[in-house]
């Protein structure tokens, strides 16, 4: 999940320690990722704060003590964020990768797979402004200056959307003049600087939203609501447990989704298995 912390400001509530606590020598907080049993925070003087589960090394401390109060762990960072049991650093001089390297979501090679990461390791990519985690941390996507997407991880449905479905232990080129990513388990949406929409990876339940029924995984992105829903504003790619969805937001305030709907996540009933083309999830009102 990820969190637009735009003017939360220095203090942290501890519901362990019970009490407010300000975070020492830093900025404001600008943004904040929870990778689930973790969570990581960058604050405007760009320092990046870790807390909370650590058995994987993913606060990026050296250790795998557990901690219920923030701790400055990396300086000059510009981007973060998460996996399951990892964390991503993005920064002036590098892009940084801590905590279990699960199916090569780090992209720090094929001798660190499985392998725990203490201490902040540097991964072979260069030109970073941002990155985006799968909640799971089997995937981490790159994004660059010249607007190119790189992905690094499992791509068993070809949710990379590199057009194969091996799964690299570094980053590969996936797409160009791409805005932003959203990654779920196993299928991911990407929103290109046209403002234009594609998806790649795993459409068992229509969660690729192109009207495709044939629930064949797409290892080569494909162009998404072409017509009525190109004023899409933001949007959300799902895929643990029981919700493979795509979510979008359109500019009327409208919300649209695809997918599965068996427990009525879509918002639909009765509940159905699949929804290829996107339906009314929330009117507005």
């Amino acid at each position: 999940m990820k969190v637009d912390a735009s003017g939360i400001g220095r203090g942290w509530k501890s519901e362990m320690e019970g009490e407010f606590s300000q975070l020492p020598d830093s900025g404001d907080v600008v943004k904040v990722v929870d990778g689930g049993n973790h969570i990581v925070m960058l604050d405007s003087e760009k320092h990046a704060w870790t807390m909370g589960n650590n058995d994987h090394g993913q606060l990026g401390d050296g250790t795998t003590t557990e901690r219920t109060l923030p701790q400055k762990v990396m300086d000059d960072v510009l981007d973060i964020c998460a996996g399951g049991d990892n964390t991503i650093f993005v920064t002036g001089h590098g892009v940084y990768a801590v905590g279990l390297n699960y199916y090569g979501g780090l992209g720090l090679g094929e001798d660190s797979i499985r392998v725990d990461q203490l201490t902040p390791a540097l991964v072979p990519i260069t030109d970073v402004k941002s990155c985006e985690a799968q909640s799971g941390g089997g995937q981490t996507f790159f994004l660059k200056n010249d607007g190119t997407a790189w992905g690094t991880g499992l791509n068993d449905k070809g949710q990379l959307g590199d057009g194969t479905k091996v799964s690299p232990s570094t980053p590969v080129q996936v797409m160009s003049g791409v805005k932003s990513v959203s990654a779920a388990g196993g299928h991911t949406l990407f929103m290109k600087e046209d403002g234009t929409l594609w998806a790649a990876g795993m459409n068992k339940y229509g969660e690729l939203a192109n009207g495709d029924n044939s629930q064949q995984d797409q290892p080569t992105p494909v162009q998404i609501l072409t017509d009525s829903y190109s004023s899409v504003v933001s949007y959300s790619a799902g895929g643990t447990g029981h919700s493979e969805i795509s979510l979008f937001l359109k500019d009327d305030g409208t919300v649209w989704g695809a997918g599965r709907n068996e427990l009525g996540q879509l918002g639909q009933a009765p509940p159905g298995d699949m929804n290829p083309t996107p339906v009314l999830v929330f009117d507005g009102m």
